[in-house]
């Protein structure tokens, strides 16, 4: 049984970028989201199922331990295994 309350953390864009300030929230939601007029007072919800991930990814930014391009060869093999389910071979 999945523990949706667990799973349910509700951020703004100002409290995203408070708790994760390596992550660079903005330009990720105006330009894969097409959120253009993303406003600073922004108080749509986005809510993050697993902060303890954005955690982790925040601190590899901060400590700059991995280069950005192994880090985004990471994330893309991360979803290249999430939607390879979806692929009927």
């Amino acid at each position: 049984m999945r523990r949706h309350k667990e799973q349910y953390n509700p951020y703004t864009l100002r409290s995203l970028e408070k708790a994760y300030p390596y992550i660079g929230w903005r330009s990720y939601l105006k330009s894969y989201l097409s959120l253009e007029n993303l406003s600073e007072d922004s108080m749509e919800k986005i809510v993050i199922k697993q902060p303890s991930y954005f955690s982790w990814l925040n601190s590899m930014l901060a400590a700059q331990e991995f280069h950005k391009r192994i880090l985004v060869n990471y994330v893309i093999a991360l979803l290249v295994l999430v939607v390879v389910c979806f692929v009927d071979l």
